[in-house]
């Protein structure tokens, strides 16, 4: 038979509440909530008690709708009835994804259930959440998947942009609003957050409830905790999103923007599949040999002109740094998710050493010139510099924040502080020297780019553009580029210690990676690839874009070039190999 599982016994009983032991009769059953079925002897469960539901003249178990859905899209889930409107609502757990291809994974998601569901199973709502919430027991809290669902339905006005605020921040780090008081001194990125999911976060905010202070929000959720952020959020004015006028810049004007042609062709050589989103960016060593980490944990070294597998490396975490190549030898040195920097030998696959830092390493390290050494930073808010033969630690300095962009060494020096420049807002991406005049130049997640004087941090001038930057600079002489999440790349220059525009390039949609700088036919070009999975090749002296190719997931690595083959890491899971050409001149 098939019904609720009672556990009961004559001598362990347990008591509920304010029981008397001495009105209790023996054996005491107590309900589980469990569903079971009894079948040959043996007990198989089926779900919860309430998992059960009618609808459409038809009983229901959800449990079996979830297991059907994880069998068909391999992905987590869980099935809620939402009795207020008697709906069936799915969420669907997506670790990492863009709000902009949010429609077009739903769509396909619907399309794969409508064969495999039946159709009195078949959900009223699909919504994909980054991470399902978890109560204080470790079960799946489903007031708040109930909470979450009623944020979308609800109209602004409805709603406080403090409980949209909060409803977000439990969404997008798997927490129950329950427990909103045990982590109201956390952090974002103390409780599992990473930039991504704040770039993720933020954008959804916008888009629900916009507000004018989006900036000053940004600043607040990298660096201040939940209730310094609920705070801040409670004083702001909610004001439709389509009712904000655009922030005009002196600098950012559209009639820089530029247009395209269609002179090269991009194809793709190969791909070879990692098993997991590769975010990292890709490194070419001795042009023949590329090396790549991803999220599957996997530290793969492939053959650059044919695919073939050269070398793997199994490490015990995640991998979004890129590596480096210490000179002379067939070493890298590469981050991970688990501390450590690790040293591998890309001809065999072997780890030569590693060395512990205290929490995650997601930047790239980088070499010094002229001895053995190798630095890079750590999310435990430490920069360390060790001995890239054998790994032992030269030096380490406390600089009191999460280092997320890369190293850039300028006047190899043994570790000592010589200034430091308060920007008040996060720095994701990677700084860039200019040498004629000496200057080191960066842009804030804000969108201010700001140079100062590598000699002693004196603020020289800076650039605002309107939208989010976690780009890095890349720069060619005196000229620098990055990208926005306004869907723009901007080409600067430094003239007489001023930030001119050169020209801006509008995309398919923001831009996180890097872009990249390489000569074809005595010409210098740039490389830039879009969330989106959109990878553009343009012309660097005044931004045509000469080809694209668009790509089968969103793109948050940065591209990388050698003999005419473009190398891009993406969230299908895949290394890409583009080889191009100018349809002109190899015609």
């Amino acid at each position: 038979g098939q019904g609720e599982l009672f556990i009961g016994s004559y001598s362990r009983i347990c008591y509920i509440d304010d029981e008397d032991a001495s009105t209790i009769t023996t054996p005491v059953f107590r309900a589980t909530g469990d569903l079971v079925q009894i079948k040959d002897g043996e007990i198989f469960y089926l779900g919860r008690v309430n998992s059960m539901i009618k609808r459409l003249g038809h009983k229901i178990n959800l449990f079996e709708v979830q297991e059907c859905v994880l069998q068909n899209t391999a992905l987590p889930n869980v099935c809620i009835w939402y009795e207020d409107e008697y709906k069936m609502i799915l969420f669907v757990e997506i670790k990492e994804f863009n709000e902009a291809v949010k429609k077009r994974i739903v769509d396909k998601l619907r399309v794969k259930l409508l064969h495999a569901l039946p159709r009195e199973c078949f959900p009223d709502h699909i919504e994909i959440i980054p991470s399902i919430p978890l109560s204080d027991h470790g079960k799946v809290d489903l007031v708040t998947l109930k909470v979450m669902y009623q944020k979308l339905i609800c109209s602004d006005n409805e709603q406080r942009l403090v409980d949209v605020f909060m409803i977000l921040w439990c969404k997008y780090l798997g927490l129950s609003i329950n427990s909103a008081e045990k982590f109201e001194n956390c952090t974002f990125f103390e409780l599992g957050g990473n930039s991504i999911t704040v770039i993720q976060c933020l954008s959804e905010l916008k888009c629900t409830l916009d507000t004018t202070k989006q900036n000053d929000l940004t600043t607040l959720l990298f660096e201040k905790t939940f209730k310094e952020c609920c705070n801040f959020v409670s004083h702001l004015q909610a004001v439709p999103y389509k009712k904000l006028k655009k922030t005009k810049y002196v600098h950012d004007t559209e009639q820089l923007t530029v247009e395209g042609t269609d002179t090269i062709e991009l194809k793709i050589a190969w791909r070879y599949d990692l098993e997991a989103c590769v975010d990292s960016t890709p490194t070419i060593v001795d042009e023949r040999i590329v090396s790549i980490g991803s999220f599957s944990h996997k530290f793969i070294t492939l053959d650059a002109i044919t695919g073939a597998i050269v070398s793997l490396t199994i490490l015990p975490d995640a991998i979004e740094s890129a590596c480096c190549a210490i000179p002379s030898t067939s070493y890298v040195c590469t981050g991970c998710y688990d501390g450590h920097l690790y040293c591998v030998d890309i001809k065999t696959g072997f780890i030569v050493w590693k060395y512990k830092s205290g929490d995650q390493i997601k930047c790239t390290p980088a070499i010094y010139e002229n001895n053995t050494s190798i630095t890079f930073g750590s999310y435990d808010k430490m920069l360390y510099c060790v001995n890239y033969n054998n790994g032992e630690l030269i030096w380490k300095r406390d600089i009191f924040g999460s280092v997320t962009s890369n190293p850039t060494i300028h006047n190899e020096r043994v570790g000592e502080q010589i200034w430091k420049y308060n920007a008040n807002v996060p720095i994701f991406g990677s700084p860039a020297i200019i040498t004629q005049p000496s200057l080191v130049g960066w842009v804030s997640v804000s969108g201010i780019l700001t140079f100062l004087s590598c000699d002693n941090g004196k603020k020289i001038t800076s650039f605002q553009v309107d939208g989010n930057v976690f780009s890095g600079l890349c720069n060619f002489g005196d000229f620098v580029v990055f990208g926005c999440s306004n869907h723009k790349m901007y080409c600067v220059r430094i003239v007489e210690n001023e930030c001119r525009l050169c020209y801006v390039v509008t995309l398919d949609s923001s831009i996180t990676a890097t872009p990249h700088l390489f000569s074809y036919f005595n010409k210098i070009l740039c490389a830039v690839a879009s969330n989106k999975g959109c990878v553009y090749i343009m012309r660097f002296e005044c931004g045509t874009v000469l080809g694209k190719l668009q790509l089968e997931g969103e793109i948050f690595s940065s591209p990388r070039v050698s003999n005419n083959r473009l190398y891009v890491g993406c969230r299908d899971n895949n290394l890409y190999c583009l080889n191009f050409r100018n349809k002109d001149v190899d015609a």
